[in-house]
């Protein structure tokens, strides 16, 4: 199977007015490397390493069976990724909600009704925007309590 590596700089005037992680459109940052192939886009990798802080997270959010709904294109979706690192980030399930993304289950982020990206689904609960570290350990403290 042969795999397109793009360089893509996007530029949406209709970006600027929308909300940060809103699932309105592309809001990819200019120079982000992306891969198409066959099975649609793929997000970039991530880059950053995990430390035993996003690792124990990620753990406890396996626990409560969390989710991160997202899409390729979208900055703040990389961003939160980039948080956790790679070793932590690989094993949260990652949803992708792009119809032109690999893997994309856009049915199911329909269905989910995810409001914007990226969205996490913690508990069952869905918790939209970027969150700080901090912030999903705050979130894992109370779905832990209930």
């Amino acid at each position: 199977m042969a795999v397109l590596t793009l360089f893509l700089s996007v530029h949406d005037a209709s970006a600027a007015t929308q909300s940060p992680g809103s699932a309105g459109g592309p809001a990819v940052e200019s120079a982000t490397l992306l891969q198409a192939s066959a099975e649609g886009y793929k997000p970039p990798p991530i880059t950053t390493v995990s430390s035993k802080r996003t690792l124990a997270l990620s753990a406890e959010l396996l626990t409560l069976n969390a989710k991160l709904y997202g899409a390729y294109w979208c900055s703040h979706c990389y961003d939160q990724k980039e948080a956790f690192g790679k070793q932590a980030f690989s094993k949260i399930p990652y949803i992708e909600c792009s119809k032109d993304g690999y893997n994309q289950q856009n049915g199911l982020c329909k269905e989910k009704n995810v409001p914007g990206y990226p969205t996490w689904e913690i508990n069952g609960n869905l918790y939209p925007g970027e969150q700080a570290i901090e912030e999903l350990e705050g979130i894992v403290q109370e779905a832990k309590k209930n």
